[in-house]
Order: structure tokens, then C-alpha cells, then sequence
């Protein structure tokens, strides 16, 4: 799932919840291992939950793994 979300953040196509079929617990637990990882650039965040994804970038060690 987290390379599938990485190649939708780098197509633009959309990555947020609904549109992979997740709930928000399952979301938030695969954005945060993202970030974390620095995969990703800091995404939304709402009450300590990733909410969306909009604004964030995919850096170039995302990149390298879904390579």
C-alpha cells in the first residue's frame, strides 16, 4: 500500500482515504510511516491524525523506493 499510495502522489492522481478504500485508523497508521520514513513531505494533519495529503510532495528517497 505504501508504494501504491507514493505512485499516486507521484502520477497526481488521488491518495486520500476514500479513494484507496481505507479508514481513517489505516490511513493515518500508512501517511505516518511515510513521513516518517521521509518518504513524504509533512502532510495535514487534524487532532494528531494525517488527514489528507494535499500539498504533499513525494521526496526523492520516496522516489528511490518506488524505484
Amino acid at each position: 500500500m505504501e508504494k501504491l499510495i507514493l505512485t499516486k502522489i507521484k502520477n497526481g492522481e488521488n491518495a486520500e482515504k476514500d479513494a484507496l478504500g481505507l479508514n481513517s485508523d489505516e490511513y493515518h497508521a500508512i501517511v505516518g510511516k511515510l513521513y516518517d520514513k521521509g518518504y513524504i513531505t509533512k502532510p495535514i494533519r487534524s487532532s494528531n491524525v494525517y488527514i489528507s495529503l494535499a500539498g504533499c510532495a513525494i521526496t526523492e528517497k520516496g522516489l528511490l523506493y518506488i524505484s
